[in-house]
Formats: C-alpha cells, sequence, structure tokens
C-alpha cells in the first residue's frame, strides 16, 4: 500500500509540474501591419507598420515572410516575426511561425484584398 501512495503521489508532483510549465510559456509578439492584394497571379504586399521594407511583390504562390521581406530559410536570419503564406485563386492561409498571436489564419475573398497583422487577418477592405 505504502508503495503504491509512493508512486501516486510521484505522478501527481510529476503531473502538476509539467501543467505549471506550460502554462507560463509566453510568446513574444512583434507588432506589424501589411495589406496584401493578389491580382492575376501577383501578390504584392505593401508594409504598413513593424517592416523593413516598404513594398514587395512576387509571383509565387508559397512563401515565407519576416521583417525584412522574403524569407529563404537557409540565411539564418534572425526574425522578429515570421510567417508561411499560401495565396491560391481565392483563398489565403496564413501559418504563423514567430511573433505572432495566431497559429493559422484563413480567408477568402474575391478581390484577394485584406490586411494581416501580427493578431490576425481582415479580409473586409
Amino acid at each position: 500500500m505504502k508503495k503504491n501512495f509512493k508512486y501516486m503521489l510521484i505522478a501527481f508532483f510529476t503531473i502538476f509540474a509539467c501543467s505549471l510549465f506550460s502554462q507560463n510559456v509566453k510568446v513574444e509578439i512583434s507588432p506589424f501591419e501589411l495589406k496584401i492584394s493578389t491580382y492575376k497571379g501577383k501578390t504584392t504586399i505593401v508594409c504598413k507598420s513593424g517592416c523593413h521594407f516598404e513594398q514587395i511583390s512576387t509571383n509565387q504562390h508559397d512563401f515565407m515572410l519576416n521583417e525584412s521581406g522574403l524569407f529563404d530559410a537557409t540565411n539564418n536570419e534572425e526574425s522578429k516575426w515570421l510567417f508561411k503564406a499560401q495565396i491560391t485563386k481565392g483563398k489565403v492561409k496564413y501559418e504563423g511561425i514567430k511573433g505572432v498571436a495566431w497559429e493559422k489564419v484563413s480567408g477568402s475573398s474575391t478581390s484577394m484584398n485584406h490586411t494581416l497583422t501580427h493578431e490576425g487577418i481582415d479580409v473586409k477592405n
């Protein structure tokens, strides 16, 4: 009986410690605002705040973006914020990697104009 109690006590404290540490994980958010539009397969990204660029255009449908512009994972650049984008006809999908308050956001728009920030997406503009 003492042996079982000892194992139960160890299991309880292990679970308690894991849940305690998992609740203290904080993600550092880096504010930014981007106006993104797509027309005839070309995506234009205009930075309103939080970037080192003013405007970028690309024909890529899958790309990664950080505060410096299009991100190449091989350059080992340190990023304040970073996300992966997938833009197809009528749909946009973003996967947050660093410095954003979202893991995945998506939307659809006939005009393909939207705003993306560290907080999420707005397809109403």
